[in-house]
């Protein structure tokens, strides 16, 4: 026969946590008879003398931790106010219900008075005044001044004497050099000159010499010039007065006759031209003619020029001879007597730059009438023109 079964290993501590308590069967109400005791079952004896396995405990397992679940907490119920009972009342006697004071009605607040927007009255723009229409001022022309020749100096007869040089009317002597063009020097400082007393311009105007030398001669001109050669004043002054002239720098001197382009010279244009010629001073040989034509302006005269005067340094020149016959042409510009001597001389402006001389000028003794030392009173000249046309197409700058 088999072996009898084992008895079952006894459960884990832990499982009796987890089996649930059989709950005992109820004793049936109608049978009063108590269970009978079963008879306890004999062990059997084994068969073998093997002592029996130790049974080996199986580990407890690792108890899995089981989430205490967090109580939700219930809502607070809001306690439902419990009416007031109804009073019961008896009907007798003075039993009647009292009756429940009415209560007086809560007046309603009075709501406070919406404030109503009061509307703003639109500003009415001020009037902008209408402004007074200010006059315009009409511009008054202003007059271009209109130069006002100075007045011509007075000097009376017999008085010490005129210097126009002293009186800043005169241009500085210049040179001519070996060209015999001294009548176009003469010319050309007596027209500027001429200028300069009538005011006409605020500087100095410096005219072309070389002009008058290439153009007034024989072949260019009636005018009777020889260029290099020699010329007349007067006819020097006569060209102007029909041609005009250039200023120096347009047309500069070169000390030779030169070709006579004015009518092809680029540079040109007048800077001048007399209104009229040229006149001669009657009674030249007259000594009181020439003071009387000095009141004016400078007069240009000729001269019989000798060695001595080509070396003349300074003084008053009186030489003990000399000739009639005239070679030169000068500028007569004033006349005075010497402090210390007395002696009455003329001033003349020569041609032979400012080494010569008295810085370019020269004193000459007066000897009455007659054609006075060296024929310079027997020759003279001035310009007839007034100078109140005697300018052209270009104001001198």
């Amino acid at each position: 026969p088999s072996p009898p079964p084992s008895p079952p290993s006894p459960p884990p501590s832990w499982y009796s946590s987890l089996t649930p308590t059989p709950t005992p069967a109820p004793t049936p109400w109608f049978f009063n008879i108590p269970s009978p005791t079963p008879s306890p079952t004999p062990t059997p004896t084994p068969i073998f003398n093997v002592p029996a396995p130790t049974p080996v405990p199986a580990p407890a397992p690792t108890p899995v931790p089981v989430p205490v679940p967090v109580p939700t907490p219930l809502p607070v119920p809001t306690p439902t106010p419990t009416p007031a009972p109804t009073p019961f009342f008896l009907w007798g006697g003075n039993n009647k219900p009292t009756p429940a004071p009415t209560p007086k009605p809560t007046p309603a607040p009075t709501p406070a008075p919406v404030p109503v927007p009061v509307p703003v009255p639109t500003p009415v723009p001020a009037p902008v005044p209408v402004p007074t229409p200010v006059p315009v001022p009409v511009p008054v022309p202003v007059p271009v001044p209109v130069p006002v020749p100075e007045p011509r100096p007075v000097f009376p007869s017999g008085s010490d004497g005129i210097d126009w040089v002293a009186l800043g009317k005169v241009t500085p002597p210049k040179q001519q050099s070996s060209c015999g063009s001294c009548s176009m020097f003469v010319a050309a400082s007596l027209i500027e000159s001429e200028l300069l007393i009538a005011n006409k311009y605020n500087t100095r105007l410096d005219l072309s010499e070389q002009e008058m030398v290439s153009c007034v001669n024989r072949q260019h001109s009636p005018w009777n010039g020889y260029g290099c050669n020699g010329g007349w004043v007067d006819n020097n002054i006569n060209y102007v007065n029909w041609k005009g002239l250039n200023k120096e720098a347009s047309w500069p001197y070169i000390n030779a006759q030169g070709a006579c382009n004015r009518d092809t010279n680029p540079s040109g244009g007048d800077a001048v031209q007399l209104a009229s010629g040229a006149t001669r001073v009657y009674p030249a040989s007259n000594e009181q003619a020439l003071k009387n034509a000095l009141l004016t302006g400078p007069v240009g005269v000729l001269f019989a020029a000798q060695s001595d005067f080509m070396n003349y340094r300074g003084g008053i020149y009186n030489p003990a001879r000399c000739s009639d016959v005239v070679n030169h042409a000068i500028l007569l510009v004033g006349y005075g007597r010497d402090a210390a001597s007395g002696q009455w001389f003329w001033k003349i402006k020569n041609s032979w730059g400012d080494r010569w001389g008295e810085g370019g000028y020269a004193r000459i003794a007066m000897t009455g009438d007659g054609y006075g030392v060296c024929a310079m009173q027997r020759y003279a000249y001035k310009s007839a023109s007034q100078f109140s046309n005697s300018y052209l197409s270009e104001p001198w700058q």
